[in-house]
């Protein structure tokens, strides 16, 4: 067992995102749907980072297993983050031809860069949706936009379960203020799939409870679990950084970025905002008055 653990620790994160980048361009070279193939790229990376935090977790007090709001955060991701893509499929096409129609109209010239090889096009789309990623992620650790976001923070564990956690609202404003923005401009919509991809795989292993050991360097290149982990602690000050999704050059630019080299992180969750603990009372938190209790 000693030898699985160090096989972990040393291994995981690189084996999920290089099995995860292979899976998705396996799908696309094949022309699969790309709604089954993140859906099918999500559980296969779930289920493996959930066996490893139990043989090398991080902290064994943050154990999915015997965590009471780990039937909820199954149930936002069953419900909430499918209601959630559902809603901003539906919005896509029609909000993205009138901001294309508008643009066209002022610039008279197509934005993107259509003769690009698509794998460049792929690579300037993620970094340029994790840019605006990074600022729909900042606006939500406002006071408005916090009523939404506390769902996702608000839990004194971290583990792989709490991915996804986050409120339908808060997925279509992904849709609205992330990629309607992208098809507006001509980006192709591999560009969409594939940052989704990204957020999925590297969402699962930044939120994981597991022991893993990475050079110094990569949590300034993609996001890591020690990234994530500050991100999500209860000292507001490094809640309040770290906001990137995939690309820590972000933070980076901005200012927000904690070196968890520098920070210690002594616990995740809100202190000073509880959240309802049935899963129906958190979904319509947002939408009550005064402070969710």
């Amino acid at each position: 067992m000693t030898v699985v653990r160090i096989a972990i620790t040393r291994s995981l994160w690189a084996f999920v995102v290089a099995a995860g980048v292979a899976f998705v361009a396996l799908g696309t070279r094949n022309h699969r749907d790309p709604s089954a193939v993140l859906l099918a790229l999500n559980v296969c990376t779930l289920g493996a980072v959930l066996v490893a935090e139990e043989i090398a977790p991080h902290r064994r007090e943050w154990s999915a297993l015997t965590d009471r709001q780990s039937l909820n955060d199954l149930g936002h991701g069953l419900l909430q983050n499918q209601l959630g893509e559902r809603l901003g499929d539906l919005l896509l096409p029609t909000l993205a031809a009138a901001a294309a129609s508008s643009l066209t109209a002022l610039v008279h010239r197509s934005v993107w860069p259509t003769g690009w090889p698509l794998a460049a096009q792929v690579l300037l789309g993620v970094v340029v949706a994790d840019g605006l990623d990074y600022w729909k992620h900042r606006a939500l650790h406002t006071t408005l936009g916090w009523r939404l976001h506390a769902l996702h923070h608000g839990i004194t564990r971290l583990h792989a379960l709490r991915s996804a956690r986050s409120h339908f609202v808060e997925v279509v404003l992904r849709f609205l203020f992330v990629y309607v923005p992208l098809v507006a401009v001509g980006a192709p919509r591999e560009v969409l799939f594939w940052h989704a991809a990204l957020i999925g795989m590297l969402g699962v292993v930044g939120h994981s409870n597991v022991r893993l050991r990475l050079p110094a360097a990569l949590h300034w290149i993609l996001m890591t679990p020690h990234v994530h982990r500050l991100h999500h602690s209860n000292e507001r000050a490094l809640a309040d950084s770290n906001f990137a999704n995939v690309l820590p050059l972000w933070d980076v630019l901005f200012g927000t970025f904690s070196d968890p080299h520098v920070h210690v992180l002594r616990g995740v969750g809100v202190i000073d905002d509880e959240l309802p603990t049935g899963f129906l009372r958190q979904v319509l938190a947002p939408f009550r008055s005064g402070r969710p209790t």
